[in-house]
Order: C-alpha cells, then sequence, then structure tokens
C-alpha cells in the first residue's frame, strides 16, 4: 500500500512472500500434511518471508526541495500554524498533537482559522477542516457556547469539505431537528455534504417533520439518479417514517 510520507514523495513497500494466507492450518487430509498452528492462529512455515523486501520512494523531478521540521507538542503556535502546512502528514501530526496537549488556549486560533472563507483552486480549505477536528477533540462545544457557535458557523463554509466536518461534529454531539432544518444543510449543493447531512438525521429523534423532508428529498431527480444520495434517503427514512 502505497503512502505519501512526511517528505512529500509517495513511498511504497514492495515485497514477495510465497506464503500470504493464514488460515486453515494444513492437515493430511486439508492440505497434505500436518502443519503446527502459531501466533495469532496463522500455521507456521518457513516460506514466510519476513526479512527480505524493498522500499521505493517516488519523487517527482520537479518536487522542490524537503526542509524537514520537527513538531513540537508544548509549542501551540508552531502546531497551529501546522494546520496550514501544505503536507497532510504534517496538517494530521498537528491536529493530533494539539488534541493530544489537551490545553484550550488555542480556541482563539482555531476560530479564527475556521472563519476564513478562503478556499483553494478545488473549494477546500484544510486547516479549516483541522482546526474543525481539534475543536472536537478538545471536548470544547461543551465547555464553551463559543465554540458551538464556530462549529455552526461552519455549517454556512464556502467549503463543502468544512460544511461536512461541521455537520458531522455536531451529529455526534447532538444537535436539534429545528438547528439543522435552520441550517438548510439538507440542501446543500455539494452532494458528498448533502450526503453527510441526510445520514446524520439517523442520530436525531424521530420526526413527522424530518419524514417529509425526505420524501421530499427521495423524489429529485437529481437524488434518485444518485446512488448514495437515494440509498442514504431510504435508509433515514425508516427511522423517521410518518
Amino acid at each position: 500500500e502505497a503512502k505519501v510520507g512526511p517528505d512529500g514523495p509517495v513511498w511504497v513497500p514492495d515485497w514477495y512472500n510465497f506464503i500470504v494466507q493464514h488460515n486453515p492450518t494444513p492437515t493430511p487430509e486439508r492440505g497434505g500434511y500436518a502443519a503446527q498452528t502459531g501466533k495469532g492462529n496463522a500455521y507456521e512455515n518457513p516460506l514466510r518471508d519476513k526479512i527480505h523486501g524493498r522500499i521505493w520512494r517516488v519523487v517527482s523531478k520537479e518536487a522542490p526541495d524537503y526542509d524537514p521540521i520537527a513538531l513540537d507538542k508544548d509549542d501551540a503556535d508552531e502546531l497551529v500554524s501546522a494546520l496550514k502546512n501544505d503536507n497532510h502528514f504534517w496538517r494530521m501530526t498537528a491536529q493530533r498533537l494539539l488534541v493530544e496537549r489537551g490545553n484550550a488556549d488555542v480556541f482563539s486560533a482555531l476560530s479564527e482559522i475556521v472563519n476564513d472563507e478562503a478556499t483553494d483552486e478545488f473549494g477546500n480549505n484544510y486547516p479549516a477542516t483541522h482546526a474543525l477536528w481539534v475543536i472536537d477533540g478538545l471536548g470544547l462545544r461543551a465547555k464553551d457556547s463559543r465554540a458551538e457557535d464556530v462549529i455552526y458557523g461552519a455549517l454556512k463554509h464556502k467549503s463543502p469539505a468544512v460544511r461536512k466536518a461541521a455537520i458531522q461534529i455536531l451529529s455526534r454531539t447532538g444537535w436539534s431537528e429545528e438547528a439543522l432544518i435552520k441550517s438548510k444543510v439538507l440542501e446543500d449543493q455539494d452532494p458528498n455534504t448533502r450526503l453527510a447531512a441526510i445520514v446524520s438525521l439517523a442520530e436525531i429523534s424521530s420526526s413527522d417533520t424530518l419524514g417529509k423532508i425526505l420524501y421530499d428529498i427521495s423524489l429529485e431527480e437529481s437524488v434518485k439518479a444518485d446512488h448514495w444520495l437515494s440509498k442514504a434517503g431510504y435508509a433515514a427514512a425508516t427511522h423517521h417514517r410518518t
């Protein structure tokens, strides 16, 4: 499985293993010989190669020079800044360290990032998405009403991915039918974001109003033509039958 490394290039592990299966352990009746079952319930075989292999590092000839960085868990400003890094690995690492740090002193900085409506050429704002998940990871919604305002505000963000993250956070931590309808996320123009909104209905108490909304959504031609939206609507409707 190829992975993008912290330095930008794609790293590909490459190995060959004559024996790849784990079960069932061969017997004289099934397999032709008596094998021994070892650790992890996988049968023992000397042909399992755990030593030889290669790792390929695939680098573009046009890639800029890599400047290594080292994130410090105790440097809040550096971690917040790293949420804007152009490398996904470092953004995720910064997100994780901010949550593990467990300090709400970064809330204002996170809010500023979420409230930034700028998007790239593909309509993304990765820093805002990561900042939202840090706010969620720190449990700030339950501790600070300002955090709830920031998350609800993100439902109107220009980036579909940011809106989707806000939907997922609110549905996990509880939101009301009134707030959901008012946000108009069930009408979102981005199919992936709208899918998250429909799926989130499973976390809300059964409602005739939501059932009727789902029925109207199911009649839309764009929904009928979308495999996942139509399936999600059907699944949510079983929870909000009128």
